[in-house]
C-alpha cells in the first residue's frame, strides 16, 4: 500500500511539473546565479557552443578582393 501511494505521489508530482513547466523554468531562471550556472554548463557542450557562437558571430568566408 505504501509503495502504491509513493508511486501515485511521484506520478502526481511529474504531472504537475509538466503542466506548470514554463512557470517553473521562469522561477528557476529568475535567479541570476542559477541562470549563469545554466548558461555556463550549456556552453561547455561543444555542439551547442559551436552552434551558438556561429549564429552570434558571423564572419565573411573570404575578404573582398579589390576590383581592378
Amino acid at each position: 500500500m505504501r509503495q502504491i501511494m509513493c508511486m501515485m505521489g511521484i506520478g502526481l508530482a511529474c504531472g504537475l511539473a509538466y503542466r506548470y513547466r514554463y512557470r517553473l523554468l521562469n522561477m528557476f531562471f529568475r535567479q541570476s546565479f542559477l541562470r549563469k550556472l545554466a548558461i555556463a554548463s550549456l556552453l561547455r557542450i561543444p555542439f551547442i557552443r559551436k552552434r551558438l557562437m556561429g549564429s552570434l558571430f558571423t564572419y565573411p568566408s573570404a575578404p573582398n578582393a579589390p576590383e581592378a
